[in-house]
């Protein structure tokens, strides 16, 4: 049996249930009989089971390419739910509040900062790059602002409705304007990366039913470009799955609920005040951006941040989080043990109104680029130089590059 089919295979599709939602429904009915109901007794619509592993794998890519992911969650067998579902509640319970609820409060500023400075953002030079299409790049980027504006009002943005979360009315609603929002931004990418990466705009691929042994089959993939693959599946519960995921699934659960364990764990809490500072943070470089009024402002507080975030993954590999000792994690900036910085009195003797004579100071960096940054002038190399940048509750060390540098000045205060 041969037929054609648009999308990824089922094994990364089913995934995607574990990282949407969950639900309390009942086991579906797997016989032809029940099949034929409309409406089960929990008020969802039942949906048909694959008789077999190819006619599975369309049921999920199709659905998908229609715009129903709730095919995803169907796809699962009811143990699987049903484990997906204790995850999802469980998470809910466990997770801190606070930091839910502020993590939140940054995704709907950002999503402000999409929506208020759409022109500045399509205007900047790294941007403008991607972009063949100004019209579809707008068109994409509505797309990309309802993606936002959904996830940040819907039941994942309270962890009180977390606890009671129904992955069937998720999907059947949320999802299917989170999925059309997808669809509107596969146009966004001039090369093609987005399109190509999308399970709802790839290419159209054959998939046949090589052999079927009772429970187990093998399916091949034929895409229109590339060499055949082949993957086993197995029915579980009377569902088609990959024999990889079933293979994996208890090791998979157990790995998710070990992770839930940290959340109430002491690391976690030792790990809170950080979270939060960075939050502070990254709040306060979206008021920066909000703030802005001309492209040479946004641009240039887009090159600060950039430079902040650069200097943050620098300073965490320096470092690395120690959860044996979870009270040096309660402090953002921790001052006990100070790693050794050149001292400003080696650079007494530097010539006065060079870089080396401001260390100590509050200084702005101009970037040849015309980027400006304003921090606390920390240390001078002949290669770099490390100025310390205040943002919200906290601060970032940013390490910059002397060659990249057009002017030091000094700020009077």
């Amino acid at each position: 049996m041969s037929r054609h089919v648009t999308g990824l295979g089922l094994g990364s599709l089913v995934f995607l249930g574990l990282l949407t939602g969950c639900s309390g429904n009942e086991a579906e009915p797997t016989t032809g009989e029940a099949l034929n109901a409309a409406v089960s007794e929990t008020a969802y619509k039942v949906a048909p089971v694959a008789e077999s592993a190819d006619q599975a794998v369309l049921m999920v890519t199709e659905g998908l390419k229609d715009g129903r992911p709730q095919v995803v969650w169907h796809a699962l067998p009811a143990s699987y739910q049903q484990d997906v579902t204790a995850l999802i509640h469980d998470f809910a319970g466990a997770m801190d509040a606070e930091l839910w609820d502020r993590s939140f409060g940054v995704v709907q500023k950002a999503t402000r900062v999409l929506k208020e400075k759409r022109e500045l953002i399509l205007d900047h030079p790294m941007v403008q790059a991607q972009i063949e299409d100004r019209e579809k790049a707008n068109e994409a980027w509505d797309s990309l602002i309802s993606i936002f504006d959904v996830v940040v009002h819907s039941d994942l943005s309270d962890l009180e409705r977390m606890k009671s979360f129904d992955v069937e009315d998720f999907l059947s609603s949320t999802g299917v304007e989170v999925v059309e929002g997808f669809k509107g931004m596969e146009a966004f990418a001039a090369t093609g990366a987005v399109s190509a990466a999308s399970p709802f705009g790839a290419s159209d691929s054959e998939v046949t039913l090589i052999s079927s042994d009772g429970d187990n089959a093998r399916v091949r993939f034929q895409t229109p470009a590339g060499a055949p693959t082949e993957e086993d599946f197995v029915r579980v519960e009377g569902k088609w799955i990959p024999t990889q995921m079933a293979d994996e699934w208890e090791s998979t659960i157990a790995e998710a609920r070990a992770q839930l364990e940290n959340l109430s764990g002491e690391a976690m809490q030792a790990n809170k005040q950080t979270a939060l500072m960075q939050l502070s943070m990254v709040d306060g470089a979206l008021d920066q951006l909000l703030a802005t009024k001309t492209p040479e402002e946004f641009n240039a507080a887009i090159s600060g941040l950039m430079g902040m975030a650069m200097g943050a993954m620098m300073s965490q590999a320096q470092s690395a989080p120690n959860f044996d000792t979870p009270q040096q994690m309660s402090q953002p900036q921790p001052q006990a043990q100070p790693q050794p910085q050149p001292q400003p009195t080696k650079q007494a003797a530097a010539p006065s109104g060079s870089i080396e004579s401001y260390i100590g100071r509050t200084v702005r960096v101009t970037e040849r680029d015309g980027a400006a940054t304003d921090g606390f002038l920390i240390e001078v190399t002949d290669s770099i130089l490390i100025i310390e940048k205040r943002l919200g509750g906290g601060s970032m060390e940013i390490e910059m590059s002397r060659a990249d540098i057009a002017s030091v000045e000094p700020i009077r205060q």
